[in-house]
């Protein structure tokens, strides 16, 4: 008990100094080599308890951008005061598992903030005539 206990806070007093992965990491690492059932949440436990904190760095998600080749409209609703009477419309299509298409359309109204008819079709031109 008393080697064990001498043994553990050496091993944290030395390993402050290392670089360590996060217990995702090492979790996968001692499942894939040493073929063993480890959980991640067994090594982050024990990493707590020995105090050991990853020093891996977090890479930062790169927003993508959207580039045009035309000239875009303005925003004519942006500056309207009064959203009274003011209806959008969006169409958009999306491909199904069997490699059909669906045209959802949709009427919005952004004074009450709600759908107000949506529609679905397999061709683009019935979308917008069936509501």
């Amino acid at each position: 008990q008393r080697s064990k206990n001498g043994n553990q806070s050496r091993l944290q007093h030395q390993s402050r100094d290392l670089w360590l992965p996060t217990h995702r990491r090492i979790a996968a690492f001692l499942r894939s080599i040493l073929n063993t059932e480890v959980g991640d949440r067994l090594v982050w436990e024990l990493m707590n308890e020995m105090s050991l904190k990853s020093r891996m760095v977090r890479k930062s998600y790169k927003k993508p951008t959207t580039t045009t080749d035309t000239p875009q409209k303005t925003n004519l609703m942006k500056n309207l005061d009064d959203l009274s009477g003011v209806l959008t419309t969006d169409i958009t299509y999306i491909q199904l598992m069997n490699r059909d298409w669906v045209y959802p359309a949709t009427v919005y109204e952004p004074e009450k903030r709600r759908v107000v008819s949506y529609g679905l079709s397999s061709e683009m031109t019935d979308v917008s005539s069936n509501r």
